[in-house]
């Protein structure tokens, strides 16, 4: 999860201008909506990490997948292409990309689950 989170969150910085392409034409400030989630994927990436940090930022992942959920709809539901994307070489990428949504948070709520198997043994 640190990985995929730390990656992400960069890559909000590195493509940005990909980023705001993806955000529905109703959300204003683009750039510091792209920054401030590249941002906050990295925190809660290196949260879950530290065992002082794992319940807060798994829980804050859990909320954050959630809210940017309709996004991704959105994105999919748009057919956004993003150049050196996944989504102009692999057909119905952005609806699979959906899918993995639930499966981020079920990992994370598995993680909590050994951590907490972690605390007890």
């Amino acid at each position: 999860m640190f990985a995929m989170l730390l990656t992400t969150g960069m890559s909000h910085f590195f493509m940005a201008s990909s980023f705001q392409q993806m955000l529905p034409d109703f959300i204003p400030y683009k750039s510091l909506v792209v920054y401030l989630t590249g941002i906050i994927e990295i925190l809660l990436g290196i949260g879950v990490v530290f065992n002082r940090f794992l319940k807060v930022s798994s829980y804050s992942l859990i909320i954050f997948f959630i809210v940017v959920f309709p996004v991704n709809v959105n994105n999919a539901l748009n057919g956004t292409l993003l150049s050196g994307g996944l989504e102009s070489q692999i057909p119905y990428y952005l609806w699979i990309r959906l899918l993995f949504q639930p499966l981020f948070i079920w990992w994370v709520i598995l993680g909590m689950k050994v951590d907490d198997v972690n605390q007890t043994t």
